[in-house]
C-alpha cells in the first residue's frame, strides 16, 4: 500500500490495519511483534487479526476470478 493511500486513509479519518510489513509506518495500525508478549499484546493481536480476516478472506477470493487476471479479455462492447 503506498504511503500516500495510507496518509489519504488517514485524512479521512477511516483507520487502517495492515500487517507486520508496515512496521514503523505513521498511519495504519498494526499487530505487535516478538515473542514473549504479554497478554495484552497477544489479545490485541488475536483481535487485530480478526478483523483482517474477512478484507484478506475477500481479497483471496477476488484474486481467482479470471476477470481480474487479465481484464483486457473480458472488455464488453455495448452496440
Amino acid at each position: 500500500m503506498d504511503a500516500g493511500v495510507l496518509a489519504e486513509l488517514e485524512a479521512a479519518g477511516l483507520v487502517t490495519l495492515a500487517g507486520k510489513g508496515y512496521q514503523g509506518s505513521t498511519y495504519a495500525k498494526i499487530p505487535y511483534k516478538g515473542k514473549n508478549k504479554p497478554d495484552s499484546q497477544k489479545q490485541a493481536n488475536k483481535a487485530h487479526a480478526k478483523l483482517r480476516a474477512p478484507g484478506e478472506r475477500a481479497n483471496a477470493q477476488l484474486k481467482t476470478w479470471k476477470i481480474l487476471t487479465n481484464p483486457a479479455t473480458y472488455v464488453v462492447r455495448v452496440p
